[in-house]
């Protein structure tokens, strides 16, 4: 099972409580301004690396192109520790 999350549901926050990551960009009231390209690493394990997305709404082809290139490019990747692990 295939599932995109909408913008502005929590993920970021998720991101933040959960694994203890900082500097994620967490926005109450408004779509986030997520960076997937940004490795963020959390303080308890560095080998923990999260890439946040900026979430998908209804008829963004733009973010969803970021997405599928970013997932290419990381598939892509010679060494192991580059490439995706999870998608969540």
């Amino acid at each position: 099972k295939f599932t995109l999350l909408k913008s502005g549901v929590g993920k970021s926050s998720l991101i933040s409580k959960v694994f203890g990551v900082k500097d994620v960009h967490i926005y109450d009231t408004t779509r986030g301004l997520a960076d997937i390209n940004k490795e963020l690493v959390s303080p308890t394990n560095e080998h923990f690396v999260v890439h946040d997305s900026r979430g998908f709404e209804a008829g963004d082809e733009q973010n969803l192109d970021i997405v599928k290139q970013f997932i290419a490019r990381r598939k892509a990747m010679p060494q192991l520790k580059d490439q995706l692990h999870v998608i969540w």
